[in-house]
């Protein structure tokens, strides 16, 4: 008599019910040192459970090869940086009670979340200072309720006049201590603020301004400035053309680079330029360039790296600031790349990406530049291999 096996391990078939349930890594930030990273895991609601709403994210880190759940659950953690000592990661939440969004701070070697400044204030995005013991941010929320508007509120007048109600989101500088005791200070400037940077000596800031904060003005009016905190007066303006991407500081801060449009018609943003901190006329440092630039950062004073999506896949090259000695360091493959994250230390320049592939959503990868390939340092859905 003769039996036939059934396969030690049948793989399950692929529904619509599982494409609900793929998990991704949407953020992913190295440490100071190069040696850690800090990533946000989007896990998706429940299907047919949860209420209807965007996936939860959730802030995870990668330390010493240990995998550790930070902040778990029902959240939405979003923003999340390295303090410049990194000793804490930081991030933006809203928790129950919290009448706003608020920028928060976790130790790396375990403890309670606490908040970095407490405040009536929005935050929408924020940069730390050099030292750590500023945060520049966003918001465009008021301290105080214009008076005037609230009590032709209170008396039920609250009508909506459509591009007539905006609100400028404004620049704030805060101290950072201990106890959380730092009271924001607006920078007076024209238009409506977003993409801060501090230059690397501290003393000035990089922000792009808008006339207003309306959708249009956003793609199409956005221009590069860059700010003296001594003054908190524009030091330098820079001219780009159209729609604005990535920018970044070189290291020694006399010179930036930027993701921008070719010109106001340009559908996107795409090109590199490099112009000199205090001003000038910038320089678009790929001007043949077939594929378009997503995400930049410096090597050193003189080397740009890049993500660049040509066609249907997209590599990661270097570029001079002076547009000469283009080099690919990882090509086109399987991966397709978004983002870069980069710590320099002890000589060697670490980056975290983020890739994905046909055969898996958004993972994070760490690469050291110059050795080998990236490697994926996360697993999201392990159930995939038992997929077919």
């Amino acid at each position: 008599m003769f039996f036939v096996g059934a396969p030690l391990a049948a793989k399950e078939l692929w529904t619509p019910k599982h494409l609900a349930k793929l998990r991704s890594i949407v953020s992913a930030e190295v440490s100071p040192d190069g040696k850690s990273l800090a990533y946000l895991l989007a896990v998706p609601r429940e299907l047919m459970v949860e209420d209807s709403g965007g996936s939860w994210t959730e802030l995870h880190l990668l330390k010493d090869g240990q995998h550790t759940p930070f902040i778990t659950g029902k959240v939405n953690i979003s923003t999340i940086r390295w303090t410049p000592d990194g000793k804490s990661i930081s991030f933006l939440n809203k928790k129950d009670g919290d009448k706003a969004r608020a920028l928060y701070l976790i130790p790396v070697n375990g403890g309670e979340s606490r908040k970095a400044f407490d405040t009536k204030l929005s935050v929408s995005s924020y940069a730390w200072s050099p030292d750590g013991k500023r945060v520049a941010f966003l918001s465009s929320s008021e301290l105080e309720e214009d008076k005037k508007k609230k009590k032709l509120k209170d008396k039920g007048f609250t009508p909506l006049i459509y591009e007539e109600e905006w609100k400028p989101s404004r620049v704030w500088i805060v101290d950072v201590n201990d106890d959380g005791s730092g009271e924001p200070k607006a920078l007076e400037l024209a238009g409506s603020a977003s993409s801060l940077s501090w230059s690397p000596d501290g003393s000035r800031l990089l922000a792009a301004l808008a006339p207003t904060s309306l959708v249009d003005d956003y793609y199409m009016n956005r221009r590069l400035r860059v700010i003296s905190l001594e003054s908190g007066k524009v030091e330098s303006e820079i001219a780009n053309p159209g729609k604005l991407g990535d920018t970044a500081w070189s290291p020694d801060g006399k010179h930036i680079a930027f993701i921008t449009a070719e010109d106001p018609n340009d559908p996107s943003a795409g090109r590199i330029w490099v112009v000199p901190a205090k001003g000038g006329k910038p320089v678009d440092v790929l001007p043949n360039y077939l594929g378009e630039v997503s995400a930049i950062g410096w090597l050193d004073n003189a080397r740009i790296i890049y993500v660049g999506d040509v066609g249907t896949v997209t590599e990661i090259a270097e570029v001079g600031r002076d547009g000469k000695n283009r080099k690919t360091l990882l090509k086109p493959g399987a991966e397709i790349w978004k983002g870069l994250s980069i710590a320099s230390a002890e000589g060697a320049h670490s980056i975290a990406t983020i890739g994905n592939s046909a055969t898996h959503p958004g993972e994070a990868f760490h690469w050291t530049v110059g050795k080998g390939k990236p490697e994926r340092r996360t697993d999201s859905n392990p159930w995939l291999k038992e997929m077919r």
